[in-house]
């Protein structure tokens, strides 16, 4: 977990983290109506996150609100691509979870042992992001 002190540093770091990942989801777009529920979903997800937190965000609020465009932007470049659901996509949606987590112990409020649940989340994610980008695309008639 960051200190106070570097945490501008870390989202800082892991927002351009998040941005390549998106742009490397986007080679493999698949248009907007492609897995629309699921984007729906990430989308409802990512509101319900924001407005928890920005009550709380004092001094943070503009670098976690672009951090939240940025995760969002992954996620939903993932849901959209002819990425495998079962290992990018699951992938992305784990690592908001992981970033969320994060957040929540950080704004909201503490959450005993949080660093083992974020690394566990953080470490699956980027071992499902491997997996994901070597595994073959499904085709854009693909009912996935």
């Amino acid at each position: 977990m960051l200190n106070v002190d570097q945490f501008i540093f870390g989202v800082a770091a892991f927002l351009f983290a998040q941005l390549s990942y998106g742009f490397l989801f986007l080679r493999d777009w698949q248009g907007i109506s492609h897995r629309w529920p699921l984007s729906a979903v990430l989308l409802v997800y990512l509101l319900g996150v924001l407005w928890m937190l920005l009550p709380e965000l004092g001094g943070f609020m503009l670098p976690v609100l672009a951090y939240i465009l940025a995760i969002g932007f992954m996620g939903f470049a993932a849901i959209q691509s002819n990425h495998s659901l079962h290992w990018s996509v699951l992938e992305a949606l784990i690592l908001i979870l992981s970033d969320s987590l994060i957040a929540f112990d950080k704004f909201l409020q503490p959450i005993p042992n949080v660093s083992y649940g974020v690394m566990v989340t953080y470490y699956l994610a980027q071992w499902m992001l491997i997996e994901g980008f070597t595994k073959p695309r499904v085709n854009k008639q693909s009912k996935e």
